[in-house]
């Protein structure tokens, strides 16, 4: 049956006969107008669908954008980590570097992506924070947190990458092991399609303002204040 011209008793309001994508939102579609397509119409329809939806979704990664993740609550690191695998499950590249955080730790994120997740690639800076290795000098520790830092940059500058999580970056801006004009000058020339992810307490405001999301973890409870230390497996 080709596309009716007629009206009859009973047939469905002009509304519904408009073509696709006419002035329509993808909700406000009906299905209808398909069915009611020739065979040969509906399939050109079908490819004009198919590359509508591809132009869509594709505006999702032409222009990468900036999150947060701060605040005293669990979850900062747990929410980046959740991203990077979704964003491997859809065939995105990620960059994943964690600082503060070592390779002799043990990690399930660190045990189950090297072995499993290809699509990520981990960096870790592998000298902990202060307050978990008290004997750490201020000086070495400002050095691994640059170099870490460097590297990172350069990977994400040079190399095909959507995703990139900078874990517990805001926690080393706080502690003025890096600057945050190092951070804000890799924002602002970073790839177009890069998508950036900073973790960690205490954000400075400046990062702040040039963010698209920004989420705030507040504790209302934590096992912690009952004496609970890290559980493996959900902690680390």
């Amino acid at each position: 049956m080709g596309i009716r011209t007629t009206r009859k008793p009973g047939d469905l309001p002009d509304s519904e006969f408009s073509p696709p994508f006419v002035g329509k939102g993808l909700g406000d579609i009906p299905s209808l107008d398909i069915c009611l397509l020739t065979p040969n119409l509906s399939i050109g329809w079908g490819f004009f669908i198919l590359r509508g939806l591809s132009q869509i979704f594709g505006e999702k990664m032409k222009k990468g954008l900036i999150h947060i993740y701060t605040g005293e609550g669990k979850g900062k690191t747990t929410a980046s980590i959740g991203l990077a695998i979704r964003a491997a499950g859809q065939g995105l590249n990620v960059l994943l570097v964690q600082f503060f955080k070592s390779d002799k730790d043990s990690s399930g994120e660190l045990n189950i992506i090297r072995e499993r997740i290809p699509e990520i690639e981990m960096i870790r800076m592998n000298e902990r924070h202060p307050l978990f290795k008290k004997e750490e000098s201020p000086g070495k520790i400002k050095d691994s947190v640059e170099e870490t830092f460097r590297e990172a940059v350069d990977k994400a500058l040079h190399g095909d990458y959507d995703l990139l999580i900078m874990d517990e970056i805001h926690s080393a801006v706080a502690g003025n092991w890096l600057s945050v004009d190092e951070v804000i000058g890799f924002l602002k020339h970073k790839p177009e399609k890069l998508e950036v992810v900073m973790t960690g307490r205490k954000a400075h405001e400046r990062l702040i303002e040039m963010a698209d999301y920004v989420t705030e973890m507040n504790m209302q409870r934590h096992p912690y204040e009952k004496g609970v230390t890290a559980r493996k497996g959900i902690e680390y």
